[in-house]
């Protein structure tokens, strides 16, 4: 029961999916049963179904996600422990299958986005444009946002009120200028402002609502208020790791043991994490003078402004002055105008020198 509980208890803190009450399985518990049925009598997409098994000092958790409507197999995992460890990794087992079955990248959303792929877009609704402008936005790249954007701006335009959508109209705009994508930078800001309000006032446990609210107030400057609502996101969503990613993100540059506390527990609860997550790895690194482990997961980014200068900061610091210089040269092609200074507003670090000094060395202008 305690494993089956805490699962549910996690999976509910993810607000984009709603989860059935324990309770209602009872019934099926320990006898055969179709999972067809299950669904139609439930009202419920898929089935997450499961096992403990206990042989001598070992002990076994299956789990395996089910579509109810095919009777088909989307995930399933095991996971193999000492007996006597039960208690302790418990909480790591429950954990790790919320975080594999849900979020953007989860199990769960990438099913809905396969079949979502064989409609007709006549056919799409605004949870279907959300879920392929959550695709396109996890691209991370300049074209990647305005094209999330504009699936977002459909979705909204077939239900306003649908509150993943303005919430993550707030994101693509976050997203934007920790690019240092923005044609119109204090534009970008205002518009994440006020879709973050729009996001909270529909839904104020929402865990990225909050903390893209944490975003605004740290874009304006008001560090108080945006600290408040980043304890407030990891409280909706303790177990989120693209919150926490999120957090260790805007921790980076100023307090960055935190963030790499933050990045640890992540990477232990995701390993296999989506390929936007080494943008504040990058940051953290870099703000810790880890600059190998900073390239390194710079390499793994992409080519906008911020994230091709972050690779030739981190490659000129540890002499890799050819491949600094071309990743100099990207940054100034895609944006001439850019400086170090530019990006104070959106990498906060702080070392004001690190940048400016930095970015000299990998011959971009610091001011």
């Amino acid at each position: 029961m305690g494993v089956t509980e805490d699962i549910v208890t996690d999976l509910a803190r993810y607000r984009d999916i709603p989860v059935i009450a324990r309770s209602s399985m009872e019934a099926y518990r320990g006898k055969p049963h179709d999972v067809r049925e299950i669904g139609r009598a439930l009202n419920v997409k898929y089935v997450l179904e499961g096992s403990l098994q206990v042989d001598g000092h070992r002990m076994r958790v299956t789990a395996q996600l089910i579509n109810a409507e095919t009777g088909a197999h989307v995930w399933s995992e095991r996971y193999d422990r000492p007996a006597a460890e039960l208690l302790e990794v418990q909480d790591e087992i429950t954990q790790k299958i919320a975080v594999t079955l849900t979020g953007w990248q989860g199990q769960v959303t990438e099913a809905e986005r396969a079949l979502m792929r064989r409609k007709n877009s006549a056919d799409l609704d605004a949870y279907d444009y959300w879920l392929l402008g959550i695709e396109a936005k996890h691209r991370m790249t300049p074209e990647g946002v305005i094209e999330a954007r504009v699936l977002f701006e459909k979705g909204l335009k077939l239900a306003p009120d649908f509150m993943p959508l303005v919430r993550d109209m707030a994101v693509t705009y976050a997203v934007e200028t920790d690019l240092g994508s923005a044609i119109d930078y204090p534009a970008a800001v205002d518009a994440q402002w006020k879709y973050a309000k729009r996001a909270l006032a529909l839904d104020p446990n929402d865990a990225t609502a909050n903390n893209m609210m944490a975003v605004a107030y740290a874009n304006q400057g008001d560090g108080e208020q945006a600290e408040r609502f980043r304890k407030l996101a990891l409280q909706f969503g303790p177990n989120n790791t693209d919150i926490m990613m999120q957090l260790a993100w805007a921790y980076g540059g100023w307090e960055t043991e935190r963030a790499m506390e933050l990045i640890e527990r992540t990477l232990k609860l995701n390993p296999r994490y989506p390929p936007w997550w080494n943008f504040p790895i990058t940051q953290t690194y870099f703000a810790a003078r880890l600059f190998e482990k900073a390239y390194a997961a710079a390499k793994q980014i992409g080519e906008s402004p911020n994230q091709a200068a972050y690779l030739a900061m981190s490659a000129a610091q540890i002499g890799k002055k050819q491949e600094a210089a071309e990743a100099a040269a990207k940054v100034l092609r895609v944006n001439p105008d850019w400086t170090a200074e530019s990006m104070f507003p959106y990498q906060n670090f702080r070392d004001e020198t690190r940048l400016p000094e930095s970015a000299a060395k990998a011959g971009l202008r610091s001011a």
